[in-house]
């Protein structure tokens, strides 16, 4: 597994409580990009992870998600993409 990967799951895991993680997976990585799913519990309004992944350095993007997906990115050189969904 990738070291950058590990970086970013340990920060992800900083904002989310444990109960709500059922995964964190690394879809794909190139060398110019780390794409990541998070899957969590259909607990909370999935709008209400938008804040707290801001506090690590994403940026939200609305026109790409819906009400039960939605897609971060952060970087400049070397880019996290991250897509988050709620489990049914």
């Amino acid at each position: 597994m990738s070291e950058k990967f590990e970086h970013e799951e340990l920060l992800i895991r900083t904002v989310l409580e444990p109960e709500e993680i059922v995964e964190i997976q690394l879809l794909e990585e190139t060398e110019s990009s780390l794409n990541i799913v998070v899957m969590v519990t259909p607990d909370e309004y999935i709008q209400s992870y938008v804040r707290p992944f801001r506090k690590i350095g994403y940026e939200f993007y609305p026109e790409n998600s819906s009400i039960i997906k939605l897609q971060f990115q952060k970087g400049e050189t070397f880019k996290y993409n991250l897509s988050l969904s709620q489990v049914n």
